[in-house]
């Protein structure tokens, strides 16, 4: 699989976030660099766009993830 779409603008990837985990490459190799798709990050991106993912969500978050798009849809 390709690279994320979102690799030049994501803070996780760029190293901008709050306290990164030590395993960061790991994650990037595995979310960022080989399965984006279910990033946790590029999901709450692409279905609410870029200014609704929270500063602290790591791309393994996908709980967190599913329970903010449940909120948003029920607001809408």
């Amino acid at each position: 699989m390709a690279d994320c779409p979102r690799l030049q603008k994501c803070p996780f990837f760029n190293d901008q976030l709050d306290d990164m985990p030590d395993l960061s490459g790991a994650v990037k190799a595995l979310f960022c660099k080989k399965n984006y798709r279910n990033c946790a990050r590029y999901n709450i991106a692409k279905q609410l766009g870029p200014q609704n993912v929270p500063n602290n969500l790591f791309p393994a978050d996908g709980r967190q993830a599913n329970e903010l798009l449940k909120k948003h849809k029920v607001q809408k």
